[in-house]
């Protein structure tokens, strides 16, 4: 569906779930020197068997996939999400369906001169609330920050390790430490949050307690309340 959008040589993937210190010029200059149909993004985890691993040999050239292993297997290189792609790679990718690039394309283009960059610094996948509440603590220490206030968002309680977005109201005797507070947002006065990942547009009544929770995006909580360890879904 992106081909039609695809107007050079070649061009840059990511996944949106991904947060690193990869440079993504650096990755498609990579490919450029390679001439390569894809050159991946592998970094190095202590316990690969968590994503499935990355093998390539020492020309960075890859070798082979291999899905996530039943057994620990201990530090290795995986997929790290983002990719540098010659258009050619089109001519792979089966029109009028949905395809898995990792799992259907790239492994039936290895033979073509597929490459593995690897880099160091941070990466983290924030497919669940913890690791976005860990990529927010990566992030606020990487720019030397306690916490992260968004542009017009008005915090009148106290913020402690938390990351609160734009357009976001925090009323007078609240407390919010190690959370992600996301925009628009109004948590009422004297509430407290820890530990805990609230959507766009949620609204907390005044008393309330959340707790190591999610609270899906435009969901309006009522009454005083106090939840621990739990997903509040928005109601339609």
């Amino acid at each position: 569906n992106v081909e039609k959008y695809v107007h050079s040589d070649d061009f840059l993937v990511f996944n949106g779930d991904i947060i690193s210190s990869l440079n993504p010029i650096d990755l498609l200059n990579k490919r450029r020197e390679k001439a390569a149909i894809g050159v991946i993004s592998v970094y190095k985890v202590d316990d690969a068997s968590q994503y499935g691993l990355v093998k390539f040999d020492d020309n960075m050239r890859i070798l082979e996939f291999v899905e996530k292993p039943k057994e620990y297997v201990g530090p290795a290189y995986i997929n790290a999400g983002t990719y540098a792609l010659s258009r050619d790679i089109f001519d792979h990718i089966e029109p009028g369906r949905e395809v898995s690039i990792e799992k259907e394309v790239f492994p039936n283009v290895i033979k073509y001169g597929l490459y593995a960059y690897p880099f160091e610094g941070y990466w983290i996948d924030c497919g669940t609330p913890g690791r976005l509440l860990k990529a927010k603590d990566m992030l606020l220490e990487a720019k030397g920050l306690d916490n992260y206030i968004g542009p017009e968002a008005k915090v009148k309680g106290t913020l402690i390790k938390s990351s609160v977005e734009r357009n976001v109201i925090v009323e007078r005797g609240c407390v919010i430490e190690n959370s992600i507070i996301m925009h628009g947002c109004k948590i009422g006065e004297g509430s407290v949050i820890k530990n805990s990942v609230l959507g766009p547009e949620v609204e907390v009544p005044p008393g309330s307690v959340i707790i190591n929770s999610v609270i899906e995006g435009w969901t309006r909580l009522e009454g005083k309340v106090d939840v621990s360890g739990v997903r509040i879904r928005r109601r339609n």
